[in-house]
């Protein structure tokens, strides 16, 4: 018995749990977060940018066909999944300065619309994970993920001719935002406004007084809105800073045992910030066509 995984584009079939995974790390309501019907909209186009990652077992002499079948018929052979939303550079640019949501940009205009750049993509990562951490090692080895991912997603703008032309993610974890922005090298969007006039003046959303503190408590995440950190978000302080417990709402919840599990922070980089960016990711990134 072989056990391979591969890299498949994502179907109907897989967004109820994509969005549950997504909804483990930060939950929000039908009204306010994803759903499968807003996944159906982000990946009407595009669903090779929703990358997931499928074990699949086989006999040695199994056929090209029994293989395929194995590997589609079973929702829980899912080992990780890496998607991604694509947007036309300017609803990309709308979501990152906050003019937008990730719900709301998928009633925007999408990419190759009549009015957007042919093959022009803002890439926002919705969300990362590996599910399966044993299956996923026993193929991979030491390999990091992200490693896998943006080599994979190298290979689909290359066969299906997109530029990417921005990069962002939504970070709410420690750990998502040390792989954002510690390894893959992208700054918080306001970093990227203020240190990068090209891109764009620093809109009002960006300069609001309160930020959002993921509290945990017996594995249940809450988001808790509390007065925001400008100085650390934009000196790449990942942390929620010492201040933050200091607030009541904060320490009546730190006093019934809750813990910080994160800050949500956006970070973005277009080209102009592409020398800071990882080699693999810099690799990737191109400037929009005007």
């Amino acid at each position: 018995m072989t056990r391979t995984v591969t890299m498949r584009p994502i179907r109907p079939s897989d967004y109820e749990t994509v969005v549950q995974l997504d909804r483990a790390l930060y939950p929000l309501p039908d009204e306010i977060g994803a759903t499968p019907a807003v996944l159906a909209k982000w990946y009407a186009r595009h669903p090779e940018l929703g990358m997931i990652y499928e074990e699949t077992c086989e006999n040695e002499s199994s056929s090209p066909a029994t293989t395929a079948a194995i590997g589609s018929s079973a929702p829980n052979r899912i080992v990780a999944v890496c998607c991604f939303i694509p947007l036309c550079h300017t609803t990309w640019l709308d979501l990152i300065s906050g003019k937008t949501t990730e719900r709301e940009a998928a009633l925007q205009e999408q990419p190759n619309s009549p009015t957007a750049n042919e093959g022009d993509l803002g890439l926002h990562l919705y969300h990362v994970e590996v599910v399966d951490r044993t299956a996923f090692a026993a193929v991979y080895k030491d390999c990091a993920f992200y490693n896998v991912w943006l080599d994979d997603l190298r290979k689909v703008l290359e066969q299906k001719c997109l530029r990417m032309t921005g990069f962002s993610a939504l970070a709410v974890s420690l750990a998502g935002a040390g792989l954002v922005h510690k390894k893959l090298g992208v700054p918080s969007a306001k970093q990227l406004f203020h240190h990068y006039p090209q891109v764009g003046s620093v809109p009002p959303a960006q300069q609001e007084d309160t930020s959002t503190v993921m509290v945990l408590q017996k594995g249940t995440i809450t988001p808790v809105e509390v007065p925001a950190c400008n100085q650390c978000i934009d000196t790449g302080i990942l942390e929620p800073c010492e201040h933050l417990k200091l607030h009541s709402s904060v320490q009546e919840l730190l006093a019934s045992g809750c813990t910080i599990a994160g800050q949500e922070i956006m970070f973005a980089a277009t080209a102009v910030c592409k020398d800071r960016l990882c080699p693999d990711l810099r690799k990737l990134m191109q400037a929009p066509i005007e």
